[in-house]
């Protein structure tokens, strides 16, 4: 063996023996769990970092599947993608979210049915009537997914699952925080359901809403 050759060996040696170090010393952080609606994580925001969902089912996570129901209503509308509908309810999330929060429901109103809509207006009159405002900032999505799909005749119902890291508050009038604390993230976890009849030109709509529990 030439002294070239010896010397590039312990290099690498060198190297992979840094790196098993470092994991060792400062392994990745795992995805808080728990069965509460909201779990909190104490760290200060600067520590989040801005890495990519994990994999997951289908959904903006990288090696989906697909299961035999989203290929049925693949089936029956040509023009039906996954990855376009998870955009799209990522977009309507955020959307709502904010259009709740100041009072504007009316401006997002064909995003979601009639029903959706009368509740979380009669929501948010109850939350100024009581003065108590709510305040989310959305750190980032840990990843959205659809969990389950439903057919029945040409009506199709799909769950997705927004596991989100925010900031959430309540504040009063006068925007002081009466609940919560800014410098605490929660993980949360949100189950909305969005309908579509597939022989209609029409969009995906929000049909239901729910805080998504943790699987025993």
């Amino acid at each position: 063996m030439s002294a070239a050759t010896f010397f590039m060996l312990l290099f690498f040696c060198l190297v992979l023996w840094a790196a098993w170090r470092t994991f060792k010393e400062d392994p990745p952080e795992p995805m808080p769990r728990g069965a509460a609606n909201k779990q909190a994580m104490h760290k200060p925001l600067a520590n989040i970092a801005a890495d990519k969902p994990a994999p997951g089912p289908v959904g903006i996570n990288a090696g989906a599947t697909i299961s035999e129901k989203i290929e049925q209503v693949m089936e029956l509308d040509r023009d039906f993608a996954p990855q376009d509908l998870l955009e799209r309810a990522k977009d309507s999330f955020t959307k709502i979210l904010a259009a709740f929060e100041n009072g504007k429901l009316a401006e997002v109103e064909e995003l979601m049915s009639a029903k959706i809509h009368s509740h979380l207006q009669h929501t948010h009159k109850s939350a100024v009537k009581a003065g108590r405002f709510p305040k989310t900032e959305i750190i980032r999505f840990k990843r959205i997914s659809i969990t389950e799909t439903r057919l029945k005749d040409r009506f199709a119902d799909m769950d997705i699952l927004f596991e989100t890291e925010q900031v959430a508050l309540i504040v009063n009038k006068d925007g002081k925080t009466i609940e919560g604390d800014e410098n605490q993230i929660l993980f949360v976890r949100d189950l909305w359901t969005f309908s579509r009849d597939l022989k209609s030109k029409g969009e995906w709509v929000l049909s239901g809403m729910k805080t998504a529990e943790e699987k025993k």
